[in-house]
């Protein structure tokens, strides 16, 4: 009898610990995010492309499903200029290496071992992503032709971002970096860009 209820508290205790353990994560949810408000990059893309003008990336904590926002605008676009904005995703394990940066740091809020930043580089360079990426897949891509009318061409797309593309729910996994990407090609002359993005992780 003894022995039955000494399980049974064990039993009891294990799905405590579970439930903390399940609760811990969720609160860490709330809190994992990185973004961007309004930042300019220095330099811009120049003819040709993709180049990778804005990065903010979180480690994957709870759920694996994010919440993001990009808006990417370049003011200067003139008439007839065509502006094609990229939205991708990666994730990959590892210790995040991201080169190109404006600053030597982050330039908004992120986690311990995420990152949020702008090119800083000469243009056409644009950001790299050394390591801890990976897996790269096309959330959404626009091809902006400015009007005759018009001056700059802006973008702006949001969503609920998982690991790819599928029917039904397919989380990232925990522990990995997910990165929200921003690239940009030009049909014209080199364009300063001006970014927000945002990445959250869902509970």
């Amino acid at each position: 009898m003894f022995a039955e209820i000494l399980k049974r508290l064990v039993a009891t205790e294990q799905l405590a610990q579970d439930a903390r353990t399940e609760a811990a994560q969720l609160r860490g949810s709330f809190k994992n995010r990185a973004y961007l408000f309004n930042q300019a990059t220095t330099n811009g893309q120049g003819v040709g492309g993709p180049t990778i003008v804005g990065v903010v990336s979180v480690p994957c904590k709870g759920s694996g499903i994010f919440l993001a926002t990009v808006k990417c605008s370049q003011a200067a676009a003139a008439a007839t200029e065509v502006v094609t904005m990229t939205v991708t995703g990666q994730t990959g394990a590892g210790a995040l290496t991201i080169n190109g940066g404006v600053g030597a740091g982050t330039l908004g809020p992120a986690p311990a071992g995420g990152y949020a930043n702008v090119t800083g580089g000469n243009a056409g360079n644009g950001l790299v992503i050394a390591a801890g990426g990976g897996g790269e897949f096309t959330i959404d891509t626009q091809a902006i032709t400015v009007g005759t009318a018009a001056v700059g061409a802006t973008f702006s797309w949001s969503g609920i971002i998982q690991n790819q593309f599928a029917a039904v729910e397919q989380p990232f996994t925990r522990g990995n970096n997910v990165l929200l990407v921003c690239k940009i090609t030009n049909s014209a002359t080199n364009r300063v860009c001006n970014l927000s993005m945002s990445i959250a992780e869902l509970p």
